[in-house]
């Protein structure tokens, strides 16, 4: 009987790649130079993810995949030319976007465009950020309503507090006819508090109405991404302004992957990437994510390359792909 405290050392890769049954392992041994290179395979499904690993580079040390193709047109981003006054501009969100001083724009055209997020992620990575931003939006304004039911509470208070001390005033009247002037103008000032104390209450209570309205209508649509594009005297690049914060100042403008292997990072706790396309003469960006997993698992089989774990490799480690 197997000791059922010994853990296993290894993970069982043998069993994810099936190459000594199909003989390809024994093929490549043979004739290792005969394992995919010189070749490009198109991959056309999902997308491969452009951060997974083994589709990174070749055998031979060549960029793994040449190129990422959005071919349904749901990445494009229409672009209008706007102007630039002293490295600010508006962008198509309507926010202000200030650009970033070291990017080289010889011509001084710019072009800027919008696309939702949620138009850009696979479903299942949309609902973990959507389900974040929720948290997020359902804290904020849970505090929000705190803050104005504590500043409730402090009104509250303070009136009680006058109220005692009409009251004192009122037993002192009782023993000093002299008192009866600092009785009524203590009535007096507490009549004029009582009231704006009630219009502020009120006031404070139907903040929390609209607070507790607006929490229960939460409807999210995604941020709407500005992206500015400009021709460096070479080729196209854009900027993304993945945070909604308008401040580019310090933001890479990345050119199309074919040209500069360039990704871009999407969604940070989800590690989800994205790269760029430019059509119609730069009138037109194309940002190109994957849509699932499919055509990674598939690239994977196909051409993975792994230079520190050579059991995992594809069937063609030399070979390139286009996804």
């Amino acid at each position: 009987m197997a000791n059922k405290t010994t853990p296993r050392q290894e993970f069982p890769t043998h069993g994810l790649m099936p190459r000594g049954e199909t003989q390809a392992a024994e093929f490549v041994r043979k004739y290792p130079q005969y394992d995919g290179r010189g070749v490009v395979a198109a991959v056309l499904d999902t997308g491969i993810d452009p951060g997974a690993k083994g589709l990174q580079v070749t055998s031979e040390g060549k960029r793994k995949v040449v190129d990422y193709i959005d071919c349904t047109g749901s990445g494009d981003v229409e672009l209008s030319d706007v102007c630039a006054e002293e490295l600010t501009l508006k962008g198509a969100s309507g926010r202000t976007l200030r650009l970033n001083a070291e990017w080289k724009n010889p011509t001084g055209e710019w072009r800027v465009g919008a696309k939702r997020l949620s138009r850009l992620l696979p479903g299942e990575v949309w609902m973990s950020v959507s389900a974040e931003r929720s948290q997020r939006f359902r804290k904020n304004a849970q505090q929000l309503t705190d803050a104005v039911l504590a500043k409730k509470g402090a009104v509250q208070d303070k009136d009680q507090g006058k109220v005692s001390e009409v009251s004192k005033v009122s037993e002192v009247s009782k023993v000093s006819e002299v008192s009866k002037a600092s009785e009524i103008s203590a009535k007096s000032i507490k009549t004029k508090d009582s009231d704006t104390s009630k219009n502020l209450t009120e006031e404070l209570d139907a903040q929390v109405d609209v607070l507790k309205t607006l929490n229960g209508a939460y409807a999210d649509l995604g941020p709407l991404l500005d992206c500015v594009v400009f021709h460096d005297g070479e080729q196209w690049r854009a900027a993304i302004d993945v945070d909604e914060s308008g401040d580019l100042s310090a933001a890479a403008a990345l050119g199309a992957y074919k040209h500069t292997s360039d990704v871009g990072e999407l969604c940070k706790r989800q590690l989800f990437y994205y790269t760029l396309n430019f059509y119609d003469e730069g009138r037109t960006l194309s940002i190109v994510t994957c849509a699932g997993s499919h055509s990674t698992h598939v690239a994977g089989i196909l051409a993975a390359h792994h230079p520190e774990e050579p059991q995992n490799d594809g069937v063609a480690p030399g070979a390139q792909l286009l996804s």
